[in-house]
């Protein structure tokens, strides 16, 4: 009797697996009957047994992830080489003067500046 999990051989009528361990009969997961380890469906509801399960991690990715870059990253991570890929970008940079508070901290200084120079020229400042 072979397990349907690691496909070690074990005697006929073991209910579990000498190898790995595992239960030697399949259970339907929607209402938990035990079968017989070559059943492929279930006696009571007819739920088809041994399908792969959607890997939810995966599909709670695929909500914000797109497939297609999805399948990239998946195929990176398997080869073990990033795949990239490069795209033309076009870049707008502007400078407003006075837009910005620095810009008015130099504007104010300069003003204070100005205003000590003039004064410290001027013939009052020097007599007193």
């Amino acid at each position: 009797m072979e397990c349907p999990s690691c496909r070690g051989e074990n005697p006929g009528g073991a209910r579990f697996c000498m190898s790995c361990g595992k239960s030697m009969s399949a259970t339907c997961p929607e209402y938990a009957t035990e079968l017989p380890a070559e059943a492929r469906f279930c006696l009571n509801c007819g739920h088809q047994l041994g399908q792969a399960q959607a890997d939810p991690a995966r599909a709670r990715l695929e909500q914000y992830i797109p497939r297609e870059l999805l399948t990239k990253l998946e195929t990176a991570r398997t080869s073990g080489e990033p795949q990239g890929e490069r795209r033309v970008v076009t870049m707008l940079f502007c400078d407003v003067t006075g837009s910005t508070a620095a810009e008015r901290l130099r504007s104010r200084a300069r003003d204070v500046v100005r205003y000590i120079g003039d004064r410290a020229g001027s013939p009052e400042a020097t007599a007193a």
